[in-house]
């Protein structure tokens, strides 16, 4: 309380220690106002989903973003063309079955995901086909190294973020492989129709959308990918 009547000024030390508990960049605390962080993903959120969003998720979002900057122009000067699995279904009207049979045979999986059951397996398979293909798959269960600031799989299990060379995919790792490899599938789905999406629900179509026709598209293909609805 005598820092906020001016009594006393706190120490660098102590700021630091506020800033680690509040999950409040260091720099905030000696600005004049707070900076507007800019973070166009957030809106993409289910309408049900619009609680304020955390510290963590605003962090990981800002931080997933900038590795996104930078890889996509290191690769951009290294003479890489654009990432051609992007947009592969966009405009795609066909039976959910036959979108993921073609998505499959993109990554190069269609009979090693007939037969694979185990969940980390075919996790693991669909994060090297895409890797292949040059879509990043990042999984964290935390902000940056700090263990203590665990990320809520209430409040998200994971995004894609759109980019010419450097497409991302973040998995929220608190969840089950189960889980992971629905939001991966989901979110790979999402890119094949060139589309960001932050998944913030355990069961997506319970909710309220903004392109209810996309997400239902998404859902459908989605199912079909995990279910095996293609053979």
């Amino acid at each position: 309380m005598r820092w906020l009547e001016k009594d006393v000024r706190p120490s660098v030390q102590q700021i630091k220690q506020v800033s680690d508990k509040l999950g409040v960049p260091f720099n905030y605390f000696f600005l004049s106002e707070a900076p507007v962080e800019d973070v166009p993903l957030l809106a993409l959120r289910t309408i049900r989903g619009e609680r304020k969003p955390s510290r963590n998720l605003t962090e990981v979002l800002l931080g997933m973003e900038e590795q996104q900057k930078e890889l996509s122009s290191q690769r951009e000067r290294q003479g890489f063309g654009f990432c051609r699995f992007l947009g592969g279904g966009v405009g795609s009207h066909e039976e959910p079955k036959v979108i993921a049979m073609k998505l499959l045979e993109r990554l190069g999986l269609y009979h090693d995901w007939v037969f694979q059951r185990d969940p980390q397996q075919r996790f693991e398979s669909l994060q090297r086909a895409l890797t292949k293909l040059r879509v990043v798959v990042m999984q964290s269960g935390f902000v940056r190294d700090d263990a203590a600031r665990q990320l809520d799989p209430d409040e998200f299990r994971g995004f894609v973020m759109l980019d010419d060379f450097a497409p991302l995919i973040f998995v929220n790792a608190n969840v089950t492989w189960s889980e992971k490899l629905v939001v991966l599938a989901h979110e790979t789905v999402h890119a094949w129709f060139e589309t960001s999406e932050l998944f913030d629900a355990s069961d997506e179509l319970r909710q309220d959308f903004r392109d209810w026709e996309q997400e239902r598209q998404v859902y459908n293909v989605t199912r079909a990918l995990l279910l095996g609805s293609y053979l």
